[in-house]
């Protein structure tokens, strides 16, 4: 994944948290696990995925999920949203 808007030298954690919630989502949860579960068997696992990683970057995206709108495609990303961060405070 390229991260074109503010591509630079970082932590990988970061941007694995960031394909986590996107996939999370988009698809939900289960889908932001098995990519996580893929990833680590790939890679070895290593120290790049952690909660603190994940709630970082979904702290960094909470201004983008509020909306005035209420399309239901945008209410549904919300609601995936939210299940994902409780998802991963429910790990720590």
């Amino acid at each position: 994944m390229v991260d074109w808007t503010t591509g630079c030298w970082g932590p990988p954690g970061i941007d694995l948290a960031r394909s986590r919630l996107n996939l999370a989502s988009d698809y939900g949860t289960e889908t932001a696990d098995r990519f996580l579960a893929l990833y680590e068997s790939l890679t070895g696992g290593g120290s790049a995925h952690g909660p603190y990683w994940d709630l970082l970057d979904a702290a960094d995206s909470v201004h983008d999920t509020m909306s005035p709108e209420t399309d239901p495609v945008r209410t549904r990303s919300l609601l995936r949203f939210e299940e994902y961060v409780a998802s991963v405070v429910a790990r720590l």
